[in-house]
């Protein structure tokens, strides 16, 4: 069999603290068989710079510079520019074990697969282990058609595989040419890209192992809550029912988990809400706009399955009756509590 050609996509947006760490997480693998495709989306830092160097040193690098798009648009525009047999996404704050084009090379080889899942690590700035995240299903799981609502079950009822950069993709199974620009500026893009991967995939292998170091700072991905990461939220999982209904897995057991997930998404965002200094009625109106939503309303039909932690039944039922100044006195209350806690430790 001829050696795969690996194409490894990189966006690039004002990351001069990190990039040493991520490029050389890539030039240092162990298997070399690969093209590096970094597209600066606007960098205003010494990001483009560090990149072109790199380049210089190394003809399997090739960078192109862009206004900023954001991270989705620059993605789907890194991908055009692939010409590898398999596409990898690597986020220009992260980095990779060493060994993951090897350890990869040789499942794919292996099983012949259209697409390979992998483990990750959370680390801090200073690449100290935060989380080793625990697998999703057993090592070297094999999902075809017969079984693949095995893996849709984990992706309508939670967030553990949605991340595009912990997976491999073969190049001829990306819609390349799908329009996402509707969904720029959205959180969620991940999802929204991974959906018509695992459709069109006829055979995927999950690996049970931490392959990739995703960096979560004090001050960077995932600290910054905004009002409108609901609706963001409801756009996404509308695009995932559609799949559910297009692979024909709407039955009743995964109308549940899907309706489950999507109300404990609501309550998360009512408690983030709440924990926001904005005015009542701005709050009044962001959660009578949730109300609204098709999804919530279908959701009512399956509330008394769900099971979920009594501090979350609670602010379900809260949030439900209206008794929205309530829900919100209730959660600073938690915060309080939580806040007396610590501090006598």
């Amino acid at each position: 069999m001829e050696k795969i050609m690996f194409s490894i996509l990189i966006p690039v947006y004002n990351v001069e603290k990190y990039l040493n760490k991520c490029l050389d997480s890539v030039i240092n693998q162990t298997y070399n068989n690969f093209e590096l495709i970094i597209v600066n989306d606007g960098s205003t830092d010494s990001s483009l710079e560090i990149c072109r160097t790199y380049a210089k040193n190394d003809n399997r690098i090739r960078v192109y510079d862009q206004p900023n798009k954001g991270l989705l648009l620059t993605r789907r525009n890194s991908i055009k520019k692939a010409m590898g047999d398999y596409i990898l996404f690597l986020d220009s704050d992260d980095y990779w074990e060493l060994n993951l084009l090897e350890t990869v090379y040789d499942e794919i080889n292996k099983y012949n697969v259209d697409m390979l899942l992998f483990r990750y690590k959370r680390v801090d700035d200073n690449g100290q282990i935060l989380k080793n995240d625990t697998g999703v299903f057993k090592d070297k799981t094999i999902f075809t058609s017969e079984n693949k609502e095995i893996l849709f079950k984990k992706l309508i009822s939670t967030s553990r595989i949605n991340s595009i950069w912990s997976k491999v993709v073969k190049r001829s199974i990306i819609d390349i040419e799908h329009d996402y620009t509707i969904y720029q500026d959205k959180k969620g893009e991940d999802i929204l890209q991974s959906l018509p991967l695992i459709f069109n995939a006829k055979k995927i292998i999950y690996l049970d192992e931490p392959l990739y170091n995703y960096r979560l700072s004090h001050s960077g991905r995932g600290r910054n809550f905004k009002p409108k990461y609901f609706n963001d939220f409801d756009i996404v999982r509308n695009v995932v029912f559609e799949y559910m209904t297009k692979f024909q897995y709407d039955n009743e057991e995964n109308l549940k988990l899907f309706y489950s997930y999507y109300v404990l998404n609501i309550i998360q965002f009512a408690k983030a809400l709440t924990k926001l200094k904005i005015n009542n009625e701005e709050m009044l109106e962001i959660f009578d706009e949730v109300r609204m939503k098709k999804l919530f309303k279908s959701s009512k039909e399956y509330l008394s399955t769900y099971s979920y932690s009594i501090e979350d039944k609670i602010c379900c039922f809260l949030f439900n009756k209206k008794y929205y100044k309530t829900l919100s006195q209730f959660v600073q209350l938690k915060v309080n509590f939580k806040s007396l806690l610590i501090s006598k430790k």
